[in-house]
């Protein structure tokens, strides 16, 4: 039976644990401290992933996932480390290695993001993100591992999710009875990533035949759509029950400011011009060549609130 290495075990692979592990695959699981609650049967090795010495942990491994994040603050200093870890463990089992990223590095594209869109990094994050893609492909195409796929995601949501956009911005905010906000526009299409499709989109390449795996590959995690701030504010406040406190916007101006102090608002002010445009997707060949395709964005919002959002209280919209 193959045995599927997972390194990390965070928002995205905790469920890429859970789908493999339902669905009868050996699973083995590499983090600093055990998680609580890992499905039965599930392997565990405790590992620093940014010291080369854990890449051994990943030995017998058939399939890698790469899953493994860090807070943006320490993305200069963990991920490259967590990258190169993950090429040794590739090139030492001669797995293929599938690797989560998001959708930084495509900068400011005119149009829908698919596969072919270009690199074109804006900011220090955007350039990063490039940088550590980019040397896993090359490690591909240089056949120094048997192969590599890129999954990249946009902003997550889903439940149980912690760090992302809509749960900091709009869920967070209204569990706590505050008003959601939006970067930049309440009214630019954005596309979303819920966490289960990330989960499933990675699973279905993992369990594909080994010669479909080789060579340097990218994919596109399906989207719903591309609800705006406002759809998808107005998606929670549905499904919350009660009325929300009217939604407003993070300008530029404000995340550079709040940037001065704290390193997400940094980071998010970077990324200010995904805000500023249409972002959306087009995941025709995922859907196509992995049968994956969206949850509907009415299920997934539900399904997110329920585990996300306390009951509402009427009348508190200000």
């Amino acid at each position: 039976m193959t045995l599927h290495v997972i390194l990390g075990h965070g928002q995205v692979g905790r469920l890429l644990t859970a789908r493999l592990a339902a669905d009868g695959h050996r699973v083995r699981v590499l983090t600093r401290t055990r998680p609580a609650r890992l499905p039965a049967g599930v392997e565990h090795t405790t590992v620093d992933l940014r010291e080369p010495a854990a890449a051994a942990a990943a030995a017998g491994g058939g399939v890698l996932y790469h899953v493994a994040g860090a807070p943006y603050a320490a993305w200069n200093e963990s991920l490259p480390r967590i990258a190169t870890t993950a090429l040794a463990a590739a090139a030492a089992t001669g797995a293929p290695l599938i690797y989560l990223d998001n959708l930084y590095a495509v900068g400011a594209p005119t149009g829908p993001i698919t596969e072919d869109t270009p690199a074109a990094p804006v900011g220090a994050k955007g350039r990063l993100r490039h940088r550590l893609a980019a040397q896993l492909v090359e490690a591909a195409r240089s056949a120094r591992v048997s192969g590599v796929s890129v999954v990249h995601a946009s902003d997550f949501f889903g439940p149980g999710v912690t760090a992302a956009v809509p749960h900091a911005l709009v869920l967070d905010p209204v569990s706590a009875g505050r008003a959601p906000r939006w970067p930049i526009s309440l009214d630019q299409p954005h596309a979303l990533s819920y966490t289960p499709d990330v989960a499933h989109t990675l699973a279905a390449l993992g369990v594909r035949e080994s010669s479909a795996q080789a060579g340097a590959q990218r994919w596109l995690v399906p989207a719903d759509g591309a609800p705006t701030g406002r759809e998808f504010i107005a998606a929670v406040a549905r499904n919350r029950g009660g009325e929300l406190r009217r939604p407003g916007t993070l300008s530029v101006t404000l995340l550079r400011l709040a940037g001065l102090f704290n390193a997400d608002a940094r980071a998010l002010g970077q990324l200010s011009h995904q805000y500023a445009r249409p972002w959306t997707v087009d995941s025709t060949r995922t859907s196509r060549e992995l049968g994956v395709t969206a949850t509907p964005l009415a299920a997934a919002v539900a399904a997110t609130v329920a585990r996300s959002v306390a009951p509402g209280k009427p009348g508190n919209r200000s």
